[in-house]
């Protein structure tokens, strides 16, 4: 086992060991194409840190782990990223080396500017443009019943993770974002939500399966379902970012205020504080989202429906659910439609920023209220935050979407 693995592995013991090797990286070379030990690696910098949504750095410890991990190692890991993608290039079979690189250079880019720029600026945007293409083989499954099949396990987990990867990737980074929306990430992922839609508006579990079962794969096709919901889950919350404006604030948060004496259509009265500059305008990436017709559509439909299963049962999520923001890697089984329902609000919350994309929120104002009084926080701060940016106040709340306010 190469001092590399070592550091990674079980045997391992914890962050001092890290500590320990600082001063023998000059002594042992780093080869290029020395590999490293990537289940090793996403491990040792989940740092016990099992959410299904890993929105923060929880820990001092996962933080500390992150700075050395990856500043020492996300070289190589692009490098196995780049590397897996000219193999695919040359007819090799999709490895799940790539897929694990890219959720460690996810990891890497967690609250962290630093390794988002490093990310997208190497080669100017070549590992982005991998990223992008993991999208493929979902979204090229067009709706039509002679092309439905998607790829194999490996292909949609890539699918999954790549999403991922552009939904943190693209946060208040000027650059990573114009990459993505001129190099056709928008049309993709929203290609993958709406085979989502179309499959289970077909109730079309044969093909569900055949989408993510491989000769070895025993995975139930209630299963398969659900990895296809990570893939439209992650694909939302990607377009999310992409359809948001960055401010040159501490955060990247733009301070977003509603004058409610202001009227259409000059803004329908959001305007931004003078104290948070706009950096990144995202309005141009929210009017191509909003203009496929059929995608807003089947967002209204599962925020309302997400709406639904909360007035059905205010006490709890619907039966056997597991509520997104508690949800660990380890729920995959016991995870419904209803975890797409947060990301999908988010990108309802993001389009209600420009007049020329607010309509499908207006259109879903009145599930928006029910979804504010969700146990779930993502799902309950995403539609409160839709409402803000649309106008409405907690006492008009139910009224009709296209009243005058608006």
């Amino acid at each position: 086992m190469t001092w590399v693995n070592w550091v990674y592995s079980k045997e391992a013991d914890g962050f001092n060991n890290v500590d320990s090797f600082r001063g023998d990286t000059k002594q042992q070379p780093q080869e290029a194409d020395q590999d490293i030990d990537l289940d090793g690696m996403i491990e040792f910098l989940r740092a016990g840190d099992y959410r299904l949504v890993r929105f923060n750095i929880e820990s001092e410890e996962a933080e500390n782990r992150q700075h050395e991990a990856c500043s020492r190692d996300i070289q190589r890991v692009m490098d196995i990223l780049m590397r897996q993608g000219q193999e695919e290039a040359g007819g090799h079979r999709s490895s799940d080396d790539k897929v694990k690189a890219v959720r460690i250079l996810t990891m890497c880019s967690l609250q962290n500017p630093y390794f988002r720029d490093r990310i997208g600026t190497y080669e100017k945007g070549k590992v982005l443009g991998q990223i992008i293409s993991m999208l493929d083989s979902m979204s090229n499954s067009s709706t039509s019943s002679q092309n439905r099949r998607g790829g194999g396990a490996t292909e949609v987990a890539g699918a999954a993770t790549a999403a991922e990867a552009i939904w943190i990737l693209s946060f208040n980074n000027k650059f990573n974002h114009g990459y993505f929306v001129e190099n056709g990430a928008i049309e993709k992922l929203s290609s993958i939500i709406k085979l989502l839609s179309f499959l289970v508006q077909q109730h079309d579990t044969q093909n569900i399966s055949r989408m993510t079962s491989t000769a070895e794969s025993n995975n139930s096709n209630s299963n398969n379902k659900e990895r296809i919901l990570l893939a439209a889950m992650w694909s939302a919350a990607a377009l999310q970012n992409l359809a948001a404006s960055y401010c040159a604030t501490d955060t990247g948060h733009c301070w977003w205020l509603y004058d409610h004496d202001a009227r259409p259509p000059k803004g329908g009265g959001l305007y931004l504080h003078p104290q948070s500059p706009l950096s990144i305008d995202g309005s141009m990436a929210a009017g191509r989202i909003s203009q496929d017709e059929d995608l807003m559509i089947w967002l209204k439909d599962q925020v309302c429906k997400g709406s639904r299963s909360i007035g059905s049962n205010s006490s709890s999520s619907a039966a056997g659910d597991v509520i997104t923001s508690l949800a660990t890697i380890h729920d995959e089984r016991q995870l419904s439609s209803k975890i797409t329902t947060w990301s999908m609000a988010g990108l309802l919350k993001n389009l209600a920023l420009y007049h020329s994309s607010k309509k499908a929120p207006m259109d879903a104002v009145n599930c928006l209220c029910v979804l504010t009084a969700s146990q779930d926080w993502l799902e309950a701060s995403k539609a409160s935050d839709a409402l803000y940016r649309l106008g409405r106040d907690p006492e008009d709340c139910f009224q009709s979407s296209h009243d005058q306010d608006l």
